[in-house]
This record gives C-alpha cells, structure tokens and sequence, in this order.
C-alpha cells in the first residue's frame, strides 16, 4: 500500500492542493491528475489516471514491481491477470478512506492524510542509490530498463538518531558544537551512511543545526528599491551574501562587508583592487579578498603568481580619437549642457516627457537654438575636437551633425509614444473602464515609465550622448500578465492614500528589466523563457515599431529593412530596400540570401501566461553568430605582404539575429506583436490559428473587454518568414591570412580557433575581458578573388569601445601570446585554451591543432619586417594605419606644423574631392601648418582639371600651402619610394612603400596592395629641390570664349533661390549666358554629369539650378539628361541630407518626381533620362551642358560639383519612406547650402 501511495497516487500527482496555483510554484511543472477507480475501464479526460492493473503490455510501475518480485506470476494468463487485478482491488478498498472524492474523481488529501517521521532503517536502491522508507521484500521500486536484467535487491541500512533531540539539555541549555562535532565523527552509523552514500555534508550541517546563508541578487537588474532593501538586510546580518555584477566595483560602498568572493579572475589589476576594496570599510575590524582561478590561461596565470595584481604595473589606458561616433557624442554633450545651462531656468526635471512632448518641446527648442550657436560655441567646440578625428569640421558642420542626431531620436521617441497613445484610445473605446483591465493597467504603467524614463539615460541609449562602456540599443521585457497585477491592485488597496505624503504608489511599481538589443535577441526571443526573480516568464511576442501599427499586409511600399548574404562570395549587409545583386561580387539575386527583419523596441509575455518557478529546463533559442561587415574600409598588408593583410574600421556593421527556433523565422502579428517560431517556411504556426474564428488569434496583451483578457480576439495580419534583428555599428578589424601556398586560408576550424586565440591575446594585452570583444569567422574573397574566411574581432558594446582596432598596433605580442596559449595538452579544446563563454556554441569549429598550422615559428618570424621592405634602414618599422589616416593623425595631434606629400600618377585617377587627407591639408594649412604638395609629374602632362585643382590650392591666403615641382628621382628611398613626412624642429615621421603604391591624389593615395608601408621617426625630414608654381603657373589656357568665376560666398543661402543665384553669378561673368537669358533663348536638351550627384542634398541644387531655367521660360520643351556613378552599396545609410543614398531607383525617382510635378516651381517638360555607369564610363568632371534650338551649346564647368557646398540646418532624412514621402521631405526642407569655412575656394568655368 504504501509503495502504491508514493510511486503511482504520488509520483503521478493526483494530490489535492488547496489552491490551485500552488502545483506551478513546486520547482517541477507538472499536471495535476484525478484518480479513478478500479471500476473505470477508460480515461474520460485527459487529466484521469486509471487505478493500476493489468489491461494490456504497458504496465505502470507497481505492476511491474509485482511481476519482478514474483515471477511466477504471467501477465497473460487469465488466472494471474485475474488474481493481480483482484489484489490491486484490495489496495484500493484500503487506501479509498484517505482519498478525497470529487465529481470527476479522487485525489489524496496529504495535508490531512500524511505525518513526517525519521526512519530508523531504510533502503539503499541499487539503481538509483537514493534512500528508501519501504521496499517490496527487498526489491526497489526503481526497476532495470531491460526484463533481461535480474533485479538486484536493495540494502538494508541503519540510520543514526540524534542523542538528544535538537541537542537541548533536559534544563534548556544546548550541547556545545564541539561535542556535536565529536559525535558527529564519531558515531558508526554515520560513517556506514557516508560510505553508502546517505549521508551528505548538507547531512552534517542538519545534523549540527549549523546556520545556513541566506543569499540576495544586487544588481543592476534588481529596482533600485529591492536592491536598497537587500543592502539593509545585509547590514542587519539578515542576508549574509550578496551576488553582485561588476558594477560593484565602480565605488559602491555598502558597509557592514569583511569578504569579498570574486568567482573569476579580474582582467587587470585595477579591476582586481577596485573589487576587493569594497571591503573592511565604514568601521569593518577585518577584510578578505578570495578569488577563484577558473582553468582559462589568465585563470591559470593568477593561480600561479598570487601577487599578481601588487606586482603588475598597470598600463596607463590610451584615449583614442579616431571614431568619429564617439567624439561627436561629446560634442554632443557639450552643446546639450550648454542649452540646458542657459535657456532652461529649471533643468531639475529631466524626463523624457518634459524634453520631448508638447508644440513647444525642450527638444524643439533645442533645434532651434543650434542654429544660431555656432560662432558663439567656435572657441569651445575647437578646443573639444582639437587633435580629433573630427578637427577639420567647422561649428556650424558640428552643430549640424548633432541636429540630425537628435531629430532621429525625437522621432523615433515620439513615433512609439503615439503607439502607446494609440493603443490606449483602442482600449477607451472598447471599454470605458479601460483602466481596471489588465491591459489597461498594463498599458498604463508602460506609458508611466516611458515618459518617466531619465532624459540622460535615453539619450545614452539612443547613442546620443558618450555611453561611458553601458549599452545602447536597450530594450525592456514586459513580464506583467493579468496575475501580477492583479496582485498589485490587491497591494495598491491597502496602501495609504498617496496624497498624504510619501512616495506614489505608481513610483514604486517595479520597472520592467532591460537588455541590450543582442543579448535581448536571444534572451528575450518569442519561445524563449526568462527567469525574474525566481519565477519563468515565457516571451510570446514582441513590441513594434510605428511603421507596422496598422497591422496591414507587408508590401513594397514598406520599408522594412532587409538583410542580404550572398552565398558565392559570403559578404553581407543590411538595406532599406531589397537588394538586386551582391554589391562585392556582382552575382545576381539567385545566388542571395534574403531575409526581411523586424528590430523590435520590446518584448513581451502572453498576459494570460501564468508564471512557475521550473527553472529545471528553461527553453531557448540557439545561439547565432552575428553577421559583419567592414565598409569601404582600406586594405593594409601585414609586415610580410604574403601573409596576408587587414582592414578596420570605427563604423563596422554588426547585425544581430534571431531566426527562431527552427531556423525558418517567426510569424509575426503586425497589430498585437504576438510571434511564433515556425516550424517550416510560410507556414502559419497553429498557436497563431484560433480554431473557432478564422483569420484570428488572442492578443498578445489581453483585451478590455474581459478582467482576465482571455477572450479579446486580434485581426491583424500574421506576416511570415521574419527574422528578429538589430544592426548596430561598433569597431572592428577583418584579418584575412593566407595559407603557406599564400591563399586565403579555407578551413573554417583553423580560421575560427585562431581568432579566439587572437581574441584572448588581445584581451591579455589591454588587460579588459575577453567579453569586451567579439569573434566570427565569415567567407569572403581575397585580393585575387579566391575564396576562404575572414577573421573578425569586434567590440562587442555598440558604438565601440576602441578595443578591437588597437590590435593592429600588437600584431607581434597577440600572435605570439595566441601561439602560446594553444601550446596545451588538451584534444582539440579546453577552458584553458579555447573555451569560453561564447566559444562553447561553436566547439565543432574549434580545433588548437589545426590553428597551430598558422602560427609556426617561421610564419611568426614574418611578423617582423624583412630587409627588403626597411627603406629607411634599421629604424624602418610597418605602418598599420592606412597612411591617410595616419597622416591625418598626425596633422590633428598639433606635433608637428609642416607636411610633404608627393602627387604622381595617371591622370585619370586624379580626384581630389574624393582624397580622404584633401580636407585635412587644407585645415592644417588654415590653422598654421605648412603644406608641401610634391608634383613628380611634368607640368605638361597634367589635365586642366588637375592644374585648375592645383591653382586653387596655391592661391590659398597665407601662403601655407605650396606646390612644387620635383623630379621623380628624388623620390627614391632605398629599394623603395618616398611617399610622405610630417616634421617639426627636432622630430619627423617620413613614410615610403614599394612602386606599387598609389600616389594619385584620390580615394586610394597611400595605399599599397602588395607590400606594407614603412615609417622612420627621426630628427629630421627629407628636402626636396625643385620650382614652387604659382598659382598662375598652374593655371591651363582656357577655351576660347569660357571664363573662370571663383566660388566662395557668393551663392551661400537657403535652397530655395539656389538656382537664381547661381545662374545670376554666371550671367554676371559670362556675356554668352547673360546673351541666352536676356533673349530667352529657347533650350532643346540639357545634360548634366557629376559621378557624385548622390544625396538629396545635391539633388536638390540640381532641382533649383534646372527649375530656374524652366522659370525663365527657356526650357519649355527641354529634355535632359542625367549621367551619374552608381551607387556604392557598401557606404553606410545615415539620416541626413547630405548622405549618399543606398537605393539607385530611389534616387531617380526622387529626381525625376521632384522635377516632373514641379515641387520646386515650374515642372520640367520634357522627358528625363538616366545614364549610370562606374569610374571609367562615367566623366571626371562635373559640367552642365546646354543645348539651344538653333544648334549652339553652352556650358558650365563645376570644379568639385555640387558637392563643395555644405547642407547645414534642418537636415534630418528619413531614406526608409516611401519615395513620394522623400519627394516632400526634399522639397519643404529649411536647409542652407554653405560655402566650406576653411578658405577653401572653389571654382567654375563658364563656356
């Protein structure tokens, strides 16, 4: 009877509770059963649990217990299946008086029905060596798996008993722990039951009434409130433990603390003692640091040399300014501080509410404010972006970028505002008492937080502001079903009155945890379950964006992003539009991978979920590697050119992906956000099928309707086969090796173990933890266009945190200490090689062997340069910066005040618009510097385009820029060539490269695709012989009748009446044009080519310049035509007017639209024609040409295009709308057209 009791009734819970929530809340999930009677033949439900006995071959597990201890018993024969029957109706006679009925059947009341008692004797299992009460003559419950098995019989064990009941003495006083402890070691009894395996060190700790620890989480996932609680707890000595995050060490002083427990080993020795710091403070008599050294190398490092962090010099941390991101978000700052100092009287408010909402916003204000801020704020933003990255910019540029900045949040902040907004008016008007239902109350407390949240924190969230290393990207998980706050309107009716002093109620709601946007996708993923607080959330949707609250059809007009992978050559990449071909390798979209993606601002529990506290088997999705891409980034050979080479970048692209569960998507409601993971690809998931009302399913956060939300039905469209994504960018660094026949490596284990090996270098030399950066291993091509896998290491803190780039700088020492590391005994991979975090989802690509293939002795040796490429002798060392970069560096670090550059090459590649050091030389020359440009290239031999470019430069004011004309042969540096140098009184850096390098002034100047560039630090620069020119002497003969007109200032202004003062400057200068426009003479076709007529901003002074000649009524019946570059689809999408668009239709579209319909005066007539083609088939220059009826031609030469202006004011725009959307953006924008303001002088050619 009582094996029946424990091992059917029991083990099958058919128990009775007294409520009905408690089974969910036992730390197993499991169903409650109803047990039925003998006389029941079949189940009527699927809850009913048939008394035991033999009907077929399955028999339960007392059954099969009688058929093992008896075998004389046979199952199949009537008589014995008849005689066990009868026996188990026995049983059931029995144990009927201690069941509970009910109406559908009879459960055990254990409550009323069962005593505890301390068995004296009990039974060890043979199978599962637990301790047994009861036993069947011997033989376990627990039976072998195979009938071939004989069953063993169970041991007999005594138990010891305490001598004296909770060791109190007869007169009250309790037995000393000494003499528990000798008994304890003592007795017989017990050491047979720990040999048995009985008896535990848990068992001694009962056995001594020891105390136990009570253990609290104080972290930054915890509310502040329960974090202050577990703090006094602490204090008071009610909590002996506390776990806490890394934060800790950022100066948290709690008090009351003697041990500090680190369970890893701090990555430096300033982390180490900021943490063990946190103790013997505010009085404490003692403390004690203890860490423990896990078996990772670094673990294994400190393990062996304890004094590490005493002995080890800290490396001083190096500021680098080379992300533009980063130090405009200081800019940023700076301006937003400023603002708030002086036009907001009380600045002690900052919500978001109070910043963003209203007609007359802070956030409006601000904007408005900025535009008349920039000769104020000169001073300080030079002296804030002094020796940056961004030190060629002017206030007004500067002020511009920040402008756009914040329109992007203001709108991506309001736009989920009206969501919120709208789903509210939803619920009103449903029902009228909306704010008692659970959504109500759930949309409510969402709204609160939302408008509550602090201004700072948003702005840092939304990459606005300087992150300081916190996350951006970050979004919540709303956990609140219809029980929890339910709960909560119970706790609310018995607080005080919140008017009567004291915090509001709504003040102390608990805030919803947050993540940032990668870790969410895989933690907060629809199926995925979360753990709060002890209990388990299941995440079953998520929470949209504006664009899709309508709950329409997806269709093309949407611009939901999309990502592309192209199988042929592995690149891949994020766009606002469908991708028609890979923008790497030209194939074709048969040969992609295209996926459209949602970025969620949320997710969400079903409200009607009801939380448990299994945490036994908690569901998630797989880990995914993200996808990298590192755009337009120059190539740089490693010292030995055939090893391979490496490229990095502050704005790689890192998208983060969830494909759910089964790889084949999620459907997705566009309305409620209710998500499923498909099992196959367009198929809707039957969770998002209601079987009773088609084309339905329930929402995702309940109904008004109904207090449990449990029958509000949502019609949204379910669209299918979509991912979960965020894109983010952060810095990063691509290495592509080559194998010993010098072909990009192909074996993915070899690529993938090495870059986590070169991540655990690179972490040890920073001293940071290795969870600061990311690996991945992708394919791609290399400079022949053989394929094989890139090594990527990236930051993993969005935005960047200036890690990964730093390993071009410690090739040498990162090779070496990655070599070092995999010299272990392990297989293929351990914790103290390759394992790690991260790694352990990817260990079928992890192999230390196959990785050591690429680090032998000689392969490291070729880290150093070879004496062939040390052009400056033993001094020479490799330059691992691009060399415009570089240069730029070094103009921007105030070290030096003269510079030298030579300028050779064909002359089609000569580009200086497209030049990245062409804006820098002209700052240094502006602030001071002198700047030598050293001409190799015969006078004669140089286009007008090039020698107009030239003359310009030399008529700069001041004189401090030159032009020289040299012979080549001065260039010679050792085997190489002399490129460049920098210098001041007693120090220089001269750089030089093989003849390979390119030294036309363009997009590839400096660099050098088969071998590395070299640098010498000295004393002294090199001097060149040679005639400066003028800049008269640079100046070409011009065409018969053409004349040139200087550009500064004159056409500064808003956009609109661009064009009338542009064809007003031309027809003051030239009597041809001012001829033409006095006679109206009548156009027949005008054509413009510019290989950079690229983003809305210059589209637009086209629009104005085309317009104004349709106003003249000149071009009544024009046709014209376009001749642009195509599109370069590895630029980056910004949100300003003066970006590149990433969408060729887009473009035209836009064009030809804004000038069709006339949205900036008169339409264009005739029809509009483009021709798009690449470098070669697209001319250099930027010319207008203009053909009359009569046969003539007129034309107007543009230096550097319509680009040399400058868009400031009023720039943000949005390249996801639709294309009439952009039209009007274009079209009404209050933007300014500005000369650049550092002297730069312009020109163009009228003919």
């Amino acid at each position: 009877m009582k094996i029946t009791l424990d091992f059917f009734i029991r083990e099958n819970s058919a128990v009775f509770y007294e409520n009905e929530q408690y089974p969910r809340w036992m730390g197993a999930r499991f169903p409650v059963k109803m047990l039925q009677g003998p006389d029941k033949k079949n189940k009527g439900q699927k809850r009913d649990q048939l008394w035991p006995q033999i009907r077929d071959r399955h028999y339960n597990r007392v059954i099969k217990l009688l058929i093992a201890v008896f075998p004389a018993i046979q199952p199949e024969q009537a008589h014995w299946k008849s005689l066990v029957n009868h026996l188990m109706i026995e049983v059931w006679d029995a144990i009927r008086p201690c069941l509970r009925q009910f109406e559908s059947g009879y459960q055990l009341d254990i409550k009323q029905q069962a005593e505890f008692y301390s068995p004296k004797q009990v039974w060890r299992c043979p199978y599962t060596r637990r301790a047994l009460d009861v036993t069947l003559l011997g033989y376990s419950p627990y039976l072998p798996g195979s009938k071939e098995i004989a069953p063993e019989k169970a041991v007999l064990i005594e138990m010891p008993e305490l001598p004296v009941r909770h060791w109190r003495l007869s007169g009250g006083g309790e037995i000393a722990r000494e003499e528990r402890l000798e008994w304890l070691e003592s007795n017989a009894l017990i050491q047979h039951a720990r040999e048995e395996g009985l008896w535990s060190t848990r068992s001694d700790r009962l056995a001594l009434k020891d105390s136990w620890y009570r253990l609290e989480e104080h972290s930054a996932q915890r509310t502040p409130e329960q974090n202050q609680f577990n703090e006094k707890q602490f204090k008071s000595g009610k909590v002996n433990v506390l776990n806490c995050s890394t934060t800790m060490e950022m100066g948290v002083d709690i008090g009351g603390m003697s041990l500090v427990a680190m369970n890893n080993v701090p990555p430096a020795p300033a982390n180490y003692l900021q943490r063990a710091g946190r103790a013997g403070r505010r009085g404490e008599s003692a403390s004690a640091a203890i860490t423990l050294c896990k078996n990772t190398a670094h673990g294994m490092e400190v393990f062996k040399d304890p004094l590490w962090a005493f002995n080890t010099t800290a490396s001083a941390p190096r500021v680098r300014f080379g992300s533009s991101s980063i130090v405009q978000r200081h800019v940023n700052a700076l301006v937003l501080g400023l603002f708030l100092r002086a036009e907001v009287p009380d600045a002690t408010k900052l919500s978001c509410k109070w910043f963003f909402e209203g007609d007359e916003s802070q956030c409006l204000r601000f904007l408005h404010w900025l535009n008349h801020q920039a000769d104020q704020l000169a001073d300080k933003l030079k002296r804030l972006t002094q020796g940056t990255v961004l030190m060629s910019l002017t206030a007004t540029q500067l002020l511009t970028r920040t402008q756009a900045m914040m329109q992007q949040v203001d709108i991506r902040w309001s736009s989920q505002l009206a969501i919120l907004l709208e789903n509210i008016e939803a619920l009103k008007a449903d029902n009228s008492a909306w704010e008692e239902t659970p959504a109500g109350k759930a949309i409510a407390y969402q709204l609160r937080d939302y408008r509550g949240a602090y201004l700072f924190s948003k702005l840092i969230s939304e990459a606005f502001l300087p992150g300081h290393g916190f996350p951006v990207g970050v979004v919540n998980f709303n956990y609140l079903t219809a029980d929890e706050l339910e709960k909560r309107r119970a706790i609310k009716a018995t607080q005080a009155d919140p008017n009567e002093g004291g915090e509001s109620f709504s003040r102390r709601i608990e805030k919803l945890p947050s993540r940032d946007l990668p870790t969410a996708l895989r933690e907060y993923a629809p199926g995925a379950d979360v753990v709060l607080g002890g209990k388990v959330y299941r995440s079953s949707g998520i929470m949209l964006g504006k664009v899709l609250a309508s709950g329409q059809e997806l269709s093309g007009d949407h611009h939901i992003p999309w990502f592309w992978h192209c199988r042929k050559c592995g690149a891949g990449a994020t766009s606002t539009t469908r991708p028609v071909e890979c923008s790497h390798c030209k194939a074709d979209i048969q040969q992609l991978d295209v996926k459209r993606y949602l970025q969620p601002v949320g997710f969400a529990t079903d409200i009607r979920y009801q939380a448990h506290n299994d945490v036994s088997m908690p569901a998630q999705l797989p880990w995914k590697d993200p996808r990298v891409l590192v755009p337009s980034s120059v190539w740089v050979s490693l010292p030995d050119a055939g090893l391979g080479r490496y490229r990095f970048s502050h704005s790689g692209e890192l998208f983060h992906f969830s494909e759910g569960e089964f790889g084949h998507g999620y459907a997705i409601c566009l309305s409620c956000g209710r998500a499923e993971s498909q099992t196959q690809p367009q198929r809707t998931p039957e969770n998002l099928k209601n079987p009773e009302r088609e084309n339905t399913h329930y929402l995702l956060r309940g109904g008004s309707n109904d207090r449990q939300g449990s029958n509000k039905l949502c019609h949204g469209h379910v669209h299918k086969d979509l991912w979960l994504g965020y894109s983010s960018r952060t810095d990063m660094v691509e290495l592509q090796l080559n194998d010993d026949n010098g072909l990009l490596i192909r074996d993915e284990v070899a690529a993938r173990s090495l870059a986590v090996a070169l991540r655990e270098g690179l972490a040890h030399k920073l001293g940071i933890e290795n969870t600061e950066l990311g690996v991945t291993t992708q394919q791609a091509r290399d400079i022949n266009g053989y394929t094989g896998y890139s090594i990527f290491i990236y930051d993993n803190n969005a935005g960047g945190a200036g890690y990964a780039v730093q390993l071009i700088d410690h090739w040498a020492d990162v090779f070496n200490y990655a070599r070092k590391l995999l010299d272990c005994s392990c297989d293929k991979f351990c914790h103290h090689c390759l394992l790690s975090y991260d790694s352990q989802h990817y260990v079928n690509r992890l192999d230390r062997h196959h990785a050591l293939t690429l680090l032998t002795n000689v392969r490291l040796q070729r880290l150093n340069l070879a004496p062939e490429y040390q052009y400056f002798g033993d001094g020479s060392r490799v330059e691992t910066n691009p060399l415009s970069l570089r240069i730029a560096q070094c103009l921007n670090s105030e070290i030096y005040d003269s510079c030298s550059l030579v300028l050779a090459g064909p002359q089609e590649q000569w580009d200086f618009a497209q030049w990245p050091l062409f804006k820098e030389l002209l700052q240094f020359a502006c602030s001071g510097g002198n700047v030598e440009l050293l001409v190799a290239t015969p006078l004669a031999n140089l286009t007008d385009s090039s020698r107009h470019q030239l003359s310009a430069l030399a008529a700069m004011p001041g004189g401090r820029l030159q032009v020289k004309s040299i012979a080549t042969a001065q260039l010679m540096q050792g085997k190489g060539r002399w490129l460049a140098q920098v210098t001041r009184e007693g120090q220089s850096q001269q750089w030089a490269a093989d003849d390979s390098a390119t030294v036309a002034p363009g997009e590839l100047w400096g660099q050098s695709a088969s071998s590395p560039v070299v640098t010498l630090k000295g004393t002294s620069g090199k001097t060149f012989s040679g005639q400066i020119l003028s800049a008269e002497d640079l100046l070409p003969a011009l065409p018969t009748g053409a004349v040139r007109i200087n550009l500064c200032e004159q056409l500064d202004g808003p956009l609109e009446g661009f064009g009338s003062r542009f064809w007003s400057l031309v027809t003051q200068q030239h009597a041809g044009w001012k001829q033409a426009f006095t006679r109206h003479k009548e156009i027949t076709h005008v054509e413009y080519s510019d290989r950079y007529l690229n983003s809305p901003f210059t589209a637009r002074l086209l629009g104005e310049i085309l317009t104004e000649l349709v106003e003249q009524g000149m071009a009544e019946r024009a046709s014209l035509t376009v001749c642009v570059k195509k599109l370069d689809y590895n630029s980056r999408q910004h949100d300003a007017l003066y970006n590149a668009w990433l969408n060729e239709e887009d473009r035209q579209q836009v064009v030809t639209t804004l000038l069709e319909e006339g949205y900036l005066g008169p339409a264009w007539p005739g029809a509009i024609s483009w021709l798009t083609g690449d470098n070669q088939s697209t001319e250099h220059g930027r010319e207008l040409t203009v053909t009359f009826s009569d046969g003539s031609q007129h034309y107007v030469l543009l230096d550097m295009g319509l680009s040399y202006w400058l868009c400031i004011e009023d720039t943000f725009f949005d390249f996801a709308l639709r294309v009439p959307l952009q039209v009007e953006r274009l079209a009404n924008t209050r933007a300014r057209a500005v000369a650049p303001g550092n002297d730069l002088r312009s020109y163009i050619i009228a003919g």
